[in-house]
């Protein structure tokens, strides 16, 4: 069964000679959201490939073949083909070595369902990351509109596209600097596309997704007597590349490891000394300016120099506001391609909204404009976009020009803090005020809930662990200090801990 839209349903290719698997996986990856494809020997799971599935789940023991060598196939046939085996065994070395070569995960048997398919969702994220196109482009065609695109014209993302350009073609670490929801990502998945690792694994680690030391794990696996191996993404993406988002969020130790990656190519996975080489290429973010940090000792300095010798800096909204109508365009187009909730007709943008549009100074920028935008089209009727329903938009996105916490600030003492990083030529003043202007709103909720951290970060709108990060990185809250009060973690725990950081 094929969606309305015709668009085809991803296909997950389950190879096992167990049939309650076949069936337990068929009634999973039903025929709504899903194609269900099975194979229950080696041979048949080669004659499956042709049929060109999204997601590969191969049991490691089959009755004629060796998984292994139903991957090697695979891999030849599609790169990009994310393979998840599944073992009877838990330290089964035949589905480490799959790691080793590049497959997306292994687990173990009896199969979690739940698990199973948000690796699979997983896996497809992957998969649409390293296969759709980033197109770069100041002007596109109407196939390319519905692709993701990093759109401009003006001298700021010229200098980007040039800057990318350098990056694909040298095989060098990067990193990308900017506001969040610049691009940064999407630059990252360019330089990649157009890299000589483009037929190779492309992995994506959120770093303010893990503390410590879960990201120690993640990225460098775990060797521990007894209890077997688990191999990290840095392992996993031999000749790949891999991105990290938000490095600012490293440990001190998960800074001196990825420095001696950068300068020996080897690291040490878990706590017995055991060395690994690797051959990946590291792709960074980061939203925060990295120098404060160094200077604080925060993060290492010879790994800020080792990723800052190519840099790529995605400028914010508000200093390219003549790529504003292109981005307009661009994102009207995405959404009416592929929301079934709108009309399949042209829509026009007013000049008076693009005027609109234009005058707003965007603090949540790409982020903030395709959410706007989206919010406006689903309660248009019309063929046109008027300013009036931007405007609600706009109110509704809690994104007007001025912050209504800035009125208990006096004027005078913004003009103040202005001035002072005028005289010392600083080049990053907004960012600097919005901090400063974070660290009054979370002191004063702080100050509300008489330093509750639980309390405090209901009331933010953030998880506890966002919450003490960024107290961390204000500076309201010592760096070593981790301790929770027992009331703080009970009354912590009855929150849900998926909900992303407010200012991330």
């Amino acid at each position: 069964m094929q969606p309305a839209s015709g668009k085809r349903l991803p296909r997950i290719l389950v190879v096992d000679d167990d049939p309650l698997v076949i069936r337990l996986t068929q009634s999973l990856f039903d025929g709504e959201r899903f194609t269900h494809l099975s194979a229950r020997s080696g041979e048949q799971a080669l004659a499956q490939l042709a049929q060109r599935p999204s997601v590969l789940i191969l049991d490691n023991v089959l009755p004629d073949l060796d998984g292994l060598a139903v991957l090697a196939e695979a891999r030849k046939l599609d790169p990009h083909l994310p393979v998840i085996f599944i073992t009877a065994r838990g330290t089964s070395q035949t589905a480490i070595e799959a790691m080793k070569r590049g497959a997306f995960d292994y687990l173990h048997k009896p199969l979690d369902l739940a698990v199973l398919e948000h690796q699979v969702q997983l896996a497809l994220e992957a998969r649409r990351l390293m296969h759709e196109p980033v197109v770069i482009a100041a002007e596109m065609t109407a196939r390319e509109n519905t692709l993701e695109a990093l759109v401009g014209h003006g001298p700021l993302m010229s200098e980007v596209f040039k800057a990318i350009g350098r990056a694909s073609a040298r095989d060098v670490p990067v990193l990308l600097q900017g506001e969040t929801g610049t691009g940064k990502a999407l630059a990252a998945r360019a330089i990649y596309q157009n890299s000589a690792r483009s037929d190779k694994a492309f992995r994506v680690v959120k770093c303010n997704d893990f503390e410590p030391l879960q990201l120690d794990q993640e990225l460098f696996g775990l060797d521990t007597p007894g209890s077997g191996e688990y191999v990290g993404r840095l392992e996993q993406c031999n000749d790949g590349t891999l991105l990290l988002e938000e490095i600012s969020e490293l440990s001190p130790l998960v800074q001196s490891k990825l420095f001696r990656l950068l300068t020996t190519g080897t690291f040490e996975r878990g706590n017995f000394g055991r060395q690994i080489a690797t051959n990946v290429r590291l792709l960074c973010t980061t939203s925060q300016d990295l120098e404060p940090l160094v200077a604080a000792r925060q993060f290492r300095a010879d790994l800020y120099y080792a990723l800052r010798s190519l840099s790529i800096t995605l400028p914010p909204l508000r200093q390219r506001r003549e790529d504003l109508p292109a981005l307009v365009d661009h994102f009207v187009q995405r959404f009416m391609h592929f929301s079934t909730q709108h009309n399949q007709q042209q829509v026009r943008v007013s000049p008076e909204a693009i005027e609109l549009l234009v005058e707003h100074d965007w603090p949540g920028n790409l982020d903030e404009l395709q959410s706007v935008l989206h919010q406006a089209l689903i309660e248009n009727t019309g063929t046109v976009l008027a300013s009036g329903s931007l405007l609600k938009s706009l109110r509704r996105d809690g994104s007007s020009t001025t912050t209504p916490a800035a009125g208990k600030l006096s004027a005078e003492y913004w003009q103040q803090f202005v001035d002072s990083r005028l005289e010392r030529e600083s080049t990053q003043v907004y960012s600097e005020a919005i901090a400063e202007m974070e660290r009054h709103v979370v002191a004063r909720v702080l100050e509300s809930t008489a330093g509750n951290q639980a309390r405090a970060a209901r009331i933010l709108g953030i998880t506890r662990g966002n919450l003490r990060k960024k107290l961390r990185s204000l500076g309201i809250l010592p760096a070593a200090s981790d301790d929770a009060t027992s009331d703080e973690q009970a009354a912590d725990e009855e929150r849900p801990h998926d909900i992303e950081e407010l200012a991330s």
